[in-house]
């Protein structure tokens, strides 16, 4: 606890409510509670009787009659989607007080109204300005000389007020990883009010820490509840009883026929109207100047200082049948010859829009932004970042996931018989449609709720268990179980409420039409567990949105996650639906079930796949417990998705696995429940690797004095996930596994060994002495070789982890790098922040991996390594925790 306020992490189904109820009862007086949906507002009001008090007159859901308990939602201080409006609603507001100071009310309304006419770029500027002091204020507290009335507005003001005159003396901010923004700004302005009238206890509950887009946000919710005063790990909550065991599956799906042909010509697509770009008159007199009329030296300070977009000029220029004038030969490992790619269309495309002497017009500059964001591309002064393409949207919901999710419930139903519950979780409602180039292919209903009520229905052997589907627009269920359910549904039902029946254009499906009082979302969720609890339905069908925070029923045990999220915060929220200990199943496994669709030329789903997994723990192949996607299959450790030829076996290996539940017992029951998380890093050594093109010849690079040869050095794309994540398809330079020091070869471990120690080294040198006691081991397998460290804090350990992931990590074009022969290495970002901190590393580092210097990016040898880099196929590196 720190100065009367409380943060407390546990894993859904560890008891959260009850103990923020505790610590309310310790405190005294009335207490206002928080949280995100109504589910878990009701939850709070009925868990009062658990004390021996009467919820209807102890506890209220509203703030309109007195009450001991007041529970309500974060939506009261605003509505989350508009939380960016009300920011900058904010902001304006400060901006004026601030002009008003200066020149009086009537001037300064007058002057902000002519800037924002006039002058709409200065308006924007000064309006972010004030996001942004704004925003600092809920890091550091600072005042920011505006009272609350002014800053929050007339209605947050005035709610402000109202429960600043209920005497409240606990407030509880339940799942409170979602105080990111004005939500944040609006409760720091409750409780400043409340704390003026005593002192104020502050409980903060979540399952999982939020996973922040920003530092500043980051800043944000440890400034408003502190850090974490006690976490209650997963793995320790299932050795003590307090959730039920799990494994996690997988089953990777192929395309529809027609969504397969729509995203075989997507990548084709992309690359023609990027290349009617590269052919305009602008991109073309930009990319002559950047070779004709300039010298040898001034073409080799381009090769130097930007290499991997020199390379792709190269490469663009001779595509064009174009010979570079004489002496400006590209270096051997740049390929100039190779056919281009689209990433060398992106890196052209994005050099082109922010080079300060490119003379872009307006026009063919909102033309090429409106391409790259139609194919998932944006573009921004830190240049170009995916984002979702078309092509992903029909990944993430085309109709062969239904299908699929509908196998999986048979093999569970088959395998539970009775005990079957499963839960089959989509992203959007029946009245959602996709983008105008995928609705051709997609449909209306493609990837909803009522998409797969029917393709679930479809499956004869779940449909007879009975299926019944909710959504916030109302519920459906097979046409089979029909009266049934109708029945089970009107038994549970209160207040004066009933449903019918009637038909509907889903196949096999019937809705069910809510009669008598108002249904809203919380009675259907009730009538749910009804139904599941009678057994009249085994599977429920529902949005994220009404049960991937809050909704509970002990008895789920198989999860179907067809959602599109891809945060480990909310996936973990999610995955909590299942793990309920169940006093009718004591012994209950939890099956939880990933379905992906595995393209070669559309990597977003299984790219979300293996993000979910980051930070989720699960027993994996070897009888450990660890985080990271390798758990649920070892093909999901690579970034690449898999061939077609692979997807039978990995969905029988993982279907086998997930049906063996006394393997998924003993691994669990050898969980020992005061063990710790430790970091982990694995390098899995690559024996095929791309051939890279050679010619007899050298290249000389002037100035630089010494002849490089074209080679391999270690490069890929990296799929960070967090500090708690698996991070694949990180590079290891080739030659690593050989590496000669003190005239012998060390082996694969030794080598990493060396590398860990280094960079632990490192760190302290440069100034984090957090690290000087720090462990690091080895251990080899036949997965190749984990490294690890011990006898650190975990926020230690992260920052080893995070800096040796970017030293064997992708080259890229770092500020400095350690090279060695012709192997680099880049110095990670928090060491390289200044030459005397990177020289300080490079010292350290020389002492266990000897001759290796630093090399400052700019010039002609660092780029030769940069290209070599950039051309190799690397071992992979997985990051991950390993509990010991």
């Amino acid at each position: 606890m720190t100065g009367g306020r409380w943060h407390l992490c546990a894993p859904p189904g560890a008891g959260k409510t009850l103990i923020g109820l505790e610590l309310a009862r310790q405190v005294g007086g009335r207490t206002l509670v928080l949280s995100p949906t109504a589910a878990i507002r009701n939850q709070w009001c009925a868990a009062v009787a658990l004390f021996g008090a009467e919820p209807e007159t102890f506890a209220s859901a509203t703030l309109d009659r007195p009450a001991q308990l007041y529970s309500v939602t974060y939506q009261l201080l605003g509505n989350p989607g508009a939380a960016e409006q009300e920011l900058r609603a904010a902001a304006r507001r400060k901006w004026v007080a601030e002009v008003v100071a200066q020149v009086g009310a009537e001037a300064a309304a007058d002057r902000i109204a002519g800037v924002e006419r006039s002058d709409p770029r200065r308006a924007k500027t000064e309006l972010a300005r004030h996001v942004r002091a704004l925003r600092r204020s809920l890091c550091t507290g600072e005042d920011i000389g505006l009272d609350l009335a002014q800053l929050l507005g007339k209605r947050t003001s005035a709610l402000i007020d109202r429960i600043a005159a209920m005497d409240i003396h606990c407030l509880v901010l339940d799942e409170c990883h979602h105080l990111l923004d004005w939500w944040a700004l609006v409760v720091n302005a409750l409780v400043a009010r409340l704390s003026e009238q005593r002192q104020l206890a502050v409980v903060g509950l979540t399952a999982t820490l939020p996973d922040p887009d920003t530092v500043r946000e980051e800043l944000n919710y440890t400034g408003l509840l502190g850090p974490v005063d006690a976490e209650l790990h997963l793995a320790a909550m299932v050795a003590e009883g307090g959730v039920a065991p799990w494994r996690d599956g997988v089953r990777v799906v192929e395309l529809e026929p027609a969504e397969s042909r729509f995203l075989d010509t997507w990548s084709t697509s992309f690359s023609d109207q990027l290349d009617a770009v590269l052919v305009s008159e602008p991109f073309i007199d930009w990319a002559v100047a950047r070779v004709e009329g300039v010298d040898v030296l001034a073409w080799n300070r381009f090769w130097d200082n930007d290499p991997l977009v020199a390379a792709a000029l190269a490469r663009w220029w001779t595509t064009r049948d174009l010979s570079l004038p004489a002496g400006f030969d590209p270096p051997e490992s740049a390929g100039a010859d190779d056919a281009m790619t689209l990433d060398d269309r992106l890196l052209l495309v994005d050099a082109w829009l922010h080079a300060p002497d490119a003379e872009v017009p307006p026009q063919m500059r909102d033309d090429t932004k409106r391409i790259l964001r139609r194919h998932g591309v944006s573009i921004s002064t830190s240049g170009l970042r995916w984002t979702r393409s078309t092509a992903d949207i029909v990944c993430s919901r085309s109709t062969a996931k239904g299908t699929a999710a509908g196998e999986i419930l048979r093999q569970e139903a088959q395998v539970r018989q009775d005990r079957f519950r499963a839960l089959v979780v989509v992203e959007r409602d029946r009245a959602m449609s996709p983008p105008a180039a995928g609705k051709a292919v997609l449909g209306e209903d493609a990837g909803t709720a009522a998409g797969v009520l029917a393709a679930v229905c479809g499956v004869g052997q779940v449909a007879q268990r009975g299926v019944l589907c909710i959504t916030g627009s109302g519920a459906w269920c097979d046409a089979l179980g029909a009266e049934r359910i109708q029945h089970a549904v009107n038994v549970s039902a209160q207040d004066g409420r009933w449903v019918t029946t009637r038909g509907c254009d889903i196949p096999a499906g019937v809705e069910l039409v809510g009669r008598g009082a108002a249904w809203e979302p919380v009675h259907w969720l009730r009538a749910a567990r009804a139904v599941l609890e009678d057994g009249t339905a085994q599977t429920l069908v529902a949005t994220r949105a009404l049960v991937g925070e809050g909704w509970n029923y002990p008895g789920m045990n198989v999860l179907v996650d067809l959602s599109e999220v891809g945060s480990s915060t909310a996936m973990t929220q999610l995955r909590g639906r299942a793990l309920r200990i169940d006093p009718q199943q004591p012994d209950k496994i939890a099956s939880l079930w990933d379905v992906v669709i595995a393209h070669p030329t559309a990597h977003g789903d299984w790219s979300r796949f293996r993000r979910r997994h980051a930070r989720w723990w699960g027993p994996n192949w070897d009888g450990a417990l660890v985080t990271g996607p390798g758990k649920v299959h070892p093909r999901a450790n690579d970034v690449t998705p898999p061939p077609a030829t692979e997807h039978e076996a990995i969905n029988h290996a993982s279907a086998a696995a997930m049906a063996d539940h006394e393997d998924t017992s003993r691994v669990w029951s050898g969980v020992d429940a005061d063990g710790i998380a430790t970091s982990q890093l694995r390098v899995v050594s690559r024996r095929k690797r791309r051939q890279v093109r050679t010619r007899d010849r050298r290249w000389w690079l002037p100035g630089a004095g010494v002849i490089v040869a074209a080679g391999t050095a270690g490069a890929a794309a990296v799929d960070v996930a967090g500090p708690a994540a698996v991070l694949p398809g990180v590079a290891v330079v080739a030659g690593l596994l050989a590496l000669s020091i003190r005239g012998r070869a060390r082996s694969e471990r030794e080598t990493m060994l060396a590398f860990g120690r280094a960079v632990a080294a490192g760190l302290v040198a440069a100034g984090h002495p957090e690290l000087r006691a720090a462990k690091i081991v080895g251990i080899t397998d036949s997965d190749g070789v984990a490294i690890r460290i011990h006898n650190v804090v975990d926020d230690a350990a992260t920052l080893w982890a995070d800096a040796l992931e970017e030293l064997l990590g992708p080259l890229g074009t770092p500020r400095w790098m350690l090279i060695s022969g012709d192997r680099a290495w880049r110095v990670p970002r928090q060491i390289g922040a200044t030459k005397k901190s990177a020289e300080a590393f490079a010292r350290s580092f020389r002492r266990h991996v000897p001759g290796a210097r630093l090399l400052r990016a700019g010039t002609a040898e660092a780029a030769a390594h940069t290209l070599r880099a950039a051309r190799a196929r690397p071992d992979t590196l997985h990051r991950s925790l390993r509990w010991t």
